[in-house]
């Protein structure tokens, strides 16, 4: 397990809020274990068989967090264009869709979906979150191909926040984006 995502688990572990955007794919917390599997493949192809079963094993690891006594508030928001993009053919799209549905009805997990028509959004593309703690100050997580940064400046974290601010202005409300998200999987993959 690469560092930065160890740290990652162990911080997403003390979280009483996770704010993420993505503009490519599904958020790692709300993936299925097939999608991850060819996330993981397609992302990291330099990575053995078996490093990217640990990897997704890992993935999967971390969504235990949704289920605990006391989960985060998850509030995700994905680009519509994360959904046409086909990971896996349509019967693992199917089920990411499906699954997405399920998970957005859950009292801890938000999830809005900008749409195509919206244009550009206001991130560039660039997936970011904000995490928020009880005891401490909130900070940001920012991922690459190369690794990961951690930004605890409040000035820049604020900044994040800002953004996910227009982007959730952005976005569907909740049942429309579950709208969305019925319609392209009973459209596309079917």
């Amino acid at each position: 397990m690469l560092p930065w995502f160890r740290d990652l688990v162990e911080t997403e572990r003390k979280a009483v809020s996770i704010q993420t955007y993505e503009s490519y794919l599904i958020p790692g917390l709300l993936q299925t274990e097939d999608y991850a599997r060819h996330c993981v493949s397609a992302t990291r192809p330099l990575l053995s068989d078996g490093d990217v079963s640990r990897a997704v094993v890992l993935r999967m690891t971390r969504q235990e967090i949704l289920n605990q006594d006391d989960p985060p508030r998850l509030w995700a928001i994905i680009d519509e264009s994360v959904l046409s993009r086909q990971v896996g053919g349509p019967d693992v799209m199917r089920e990411q869709c499906a699954h997405l549905l399920a998970m957005s009805r859950r009292p801890n997990v938000a999830l809005q979906v900008i749409p195509d028509s919206k244009g550009a959004a206001c991130a560039y593309g660039q997936q970011f979150m904000i995490l928020t703690f009880k005891s401490r100050t909130p900070m940001a997580y920012l991922e690459d191909m190369r690794g990961a940064r951690y930004v605890r400046e409040r000035d820049e974290v604020g900044t994040y926040s800002v953004a996910f601010d227009f982007l959730r202005a952005s976005a569907l409300d909740d049942e429309q984006s579950a709208e969305l998200i019925r319609g392209v999987m009973n459209e596309r993959y079917v």
